[in-house]
């Protein structure tokens, strides 16, 4: 039996992480995703032109119901959602992670596993389906210079996060 100050994120692990992978949402398109999709010519998920043999599908995000694009029915087939939930966070290894440790220690009954940079920074942990990464690993700047440098050439380059955002965008 895990501990009383662990039954939040236990409850959270077993209810939701749960539900999410074992009841795919329909897919639920507007008018204009099926305008969208019947004037695809580009496969979403490879890029690639769609030729005559190809079988042109309506891809959508099994969490979300939300139509992502028109795609190859190969490429809708290999395009699988991840079996964890990645938790990403940013100089994980430096301050974060001890914490998280520290904590997740109390998880006996979890599987936890661990990609360690040595004895004391990790690249990466795993406690039962959450998978801990620290971005910094792999993008050695600060949120702030990374923001300011995408920022200054124009939201363009926020082109996923407007995508699932995309009130957030609305005037």
């Amino acid at each position: 039996m895990p501990p009383k100050s662990s039954s939040s994120v236990c409850l959270l692990k077993k209810n939701v992480l749960k539900n999410i992978y074992k009841n795919p949402k329909p897919l639920n398109m507007s008018n204009e995703d099926e305008r969208l999709f019947n004037a695809s010519r580009k496969c979403h998920v490879c890029q690639k032109y769609f030729k005559k043999a190809h079988i042109k599908v309506r891809d959508h995000c099994h969490l979300t119901g939300r139509f992502r694009g028109a795609a190859h029915a190969d490429c809708n087939l290999k395009y699988k959602q991840p079996k964890f939930l990645p938790i990403l966070l940013h100089n994980l290894r430096n301050f974060d992670g001890h914490i998280i440790c520290q904590a997740i220690g109390k998880f006996k009954h979890l599987n936890i596993n661990c990609i360690p940079n040595n004895m004391e920074k990790y690249v990466s942990f795993s406690l039962g389906r959450l998978r801990f990464i620290d971005t910094y690993q792999f993008v050695n700047a600060s949120l702030e210079n990374l923001v300011s440098n995408l920022a200054m050439d124009g939201l363009d380059h926020f082109k996923h996060f407007r995508k699932e955002f995309t009130d957030f965008f609305r005037s």
